[in-house]
C-alpha cells in the first residue's frame, strides 16, 4: 500500500512532463513506475553549468520549469534555449560519448 501511495505520488508529480515527452512508455505502467523511481530533483542555480562539453554524460536531464541555455564554447554563443518540458544529455548517456555542447541555466 505505501509503495502504492508513492508512485502515485510521482506519477501525479511529474504527469505533465510524462504526457509531453515522446521517451515515457504511456502504455506500459510497470516500465513507466521503474523509470519514475530512478528521478531524482534538482535545483540548479541561475548561470550554473549543468555540464560542460567534453564532460562524459552520465543523465538525461528534464527541465520542469525554468530555462537551460545551449552555448557552443567554440563558437561562444547561445545556439538554443530550452524550456518546460524540453530534455538534454540523452545522446551522449546512450551513446556513451562525450557532451558536444555546455548546458547552463
Amino acid at each position: 500500500m505505501f509503495i502504492q501511495g508513492v508512485n502515485l505520488i510521482k506519477i501525479s508529480q511529474y504527469s505533465r512532463l510524462i504526457d509531453s515527452v515522446v521517451l515515457f512508455p504511456k502504455n506500459d505502467k510497470a516500465l513507466l513506475l521503474t523509470v519514475l523511481r530512478k528521478f531524482k530533483t534538482a535545483f540548479i542555480p541561475k548561470d550554473e553549468y549543468v555540464f560542460k562539453k567534453g564532460e562524459l554524460g552520465s543523465e538525461v536531464y528534464f527541465i520542469l520549469e525554468g530555462k537551460a541555455a545551449v552555448i557552443d564554447p567554440d563558437l561562444d554563443r547561445v545556439v538554443n534555449v530550452l524550456t518546460q518540458y524540453h530534455f538534454f544529455g540523452e545522446v551522449s548517456l546512450i551513446n556513451l560519448v562525450h557532451q558536444c555542447r555546455t548546458v547552463r541555466n
